[in-house]
Parts: C-alpha cells; sequence; structure tokens
C-alpha cells in the first residue's frame, strides 16, 4: 500500500499473495487492508488538500501530469511485461493499455488549463463561473485493465485539483501502484495519490461509504 507517500503495511499486519493466472505462480506479495487503512488513505488525501496540493496553481497541475505520463512512456515496455504478468493478457494489448493511460494523463493535461468563464448580463454586470476540485475521490478499478482504467480515472481527478484513494483488484494491484510511486517521482505531494490494497469486500465497502469521500468513480 501506499499511503501519504510512504509503502505501508496493513494495520492489521496481514497480507495476501499475487498470481500470474497463465502459470498460477506466486507474483508478489501484498497488503491486506482494512477499514482502518482507509481511514489513514483518506486522511492522507484530506490532508494534501488542505496542504501542498490545495496551495498548488492550477496552471502547475498540467505541468505534474505531462511529467508523469512522459515518466510512464520511458518504461512503457516494463509496465507491459507487468501487466501481462498479472493479468494473462497478451503483450500487444497491455502496451496498448499503457499508452491509452499515458494519452489520457496528456489529454486531461491539456483540458486543465481551461479556466472559468464570464458572462455579460444587463448593464455592468457579469456572471463568473469558478472550477473547484470535489474533495477526496475513490477510485475503484477493476481486474481487466487496471492499468488503463488507473490511468482513465486518475488523469480527469488530479487534473481538477483533487486527491485520490485507489482501490485496486486484488487480483491486479501491481500497476497502480506503479503508477503511485512513479507520481511521487516526478513531483506530485505525498497523499494525492493513495493506494489501497485488499478485498473489495472489506476496502472497497469502507471506502465508498466513508465520509470523507466526497466522489466515487
Amino acid at each position: 500500500m501506499i499511503i501519504d507517500g510512504q509503502q505501508v503495511e496493513a494495520a492489521s499486519g496481514e497480507t495476501f499473495t499475487v498470481i500470474n493466472p497463465a502459470t498460477n505462480e506466486a507474483l508478489a506479495t501484498f497488503a491486506k487492508g482494512g477499514p482502518e487503512d482507509v481511514d489513514r488513505a483518506v486522511d492522507a488525501a484530506r490532508r494534501a488538500m488542505e496542504g501542498k496540493w490545495g496551495r498548488l496553481r492550477p496552471a502547475d497541475r498540467p505541468r505534474l501530469l505531462y511529467r508523469l505520463a512522459a515518466a510512464m512512456a520511458g518504461p512503457a515496455a516494463a509496465l507491459a511485461r507487468l501487466e501481462t504478468l498479472n493479468v494473462g493478457k497478451a503483450i500487444s494489448s497491455t502496451y496498448a493499455e499503457v499508452y491509452s493511460a499515458i494519452e489520457e494523463l496528456e489529454f486531461f493535461a491539456g483540458l486543465a488549463r481551461a479556466a472559468g468563464e464570464a458572462f455579460p448580463l444587463a448593464g455592468s454586470l457579469q456572471v463568473m463561473t469558478q472550477r473547484d476540485p470535489v474533495g477526496v475521490c475513490a477510485l475503484i478499478v477493476p481486474w481487466n485493465y487496471p492499468i488503463m482504467l488507473t490511468g482513465w480515472k486518475l488523469a480527469p481527478a488530479l487534473a481538477a485539483g483533487n486527491a485520490v484513494v485507489v482501490k485496486p483488484a486484488s487480483a491486479t494491484p501491481i500497476t497502480a501502484l506503479m503508477l503511485a510511486e512513479l507520481a511521487l517521482e516526478v513531483g506530485f505531494p505525498p497523499g494525492v495519490i493513495n493506494v489501497v490494497t485488499g478485498p473489495g469486500s472489506t476496502v472497497g465497502d469502507a471506502l465508498v461509504t466513508h465520509p470523507g469521500v466526497a466522489k466515487i468513480s
């Protein structure tokens, strides 16, 4: 798990093993999160929005998204191989999915440059619109397109200035954790992207019912 910019163990100390579905061989062991870990992650995301991330100029968010896209493009082949090991797909499919995530980050980096609008009314009156983040977002990622859907969900949430808690599928958590690590390396503040691994019946339920979560994707 990654909470507040740190790799952490589950509060319970429990772990689970992820396998390669093509061979049934063990790939890695991950922290088996629970409600207490969800609390920690949501709190970290809220603090990020109240702190450095929330104070960041909207014009600076696209730069970080472009950096993350570039950081993914460098090791794209390695990310695709990991996705193949974790999901059991052909490398041609996972390579395309990596680049789909990259393109989504770049698209929303460009879209994030859009500002509010002003509309003239009668006389000297004007109506102004202002775009504000909604708060902490819970991103639930299914097993079948992990890196692509993590990117698709991350990009608009981050472009709008939200902080997130990602809950990857228990069977395929590897690339979501790698994206969170890359985000830290390119300058995203700790707590902006948190990843809680574990079963949907505990982690997922705790996340989507958490009072500190403003939006669920």
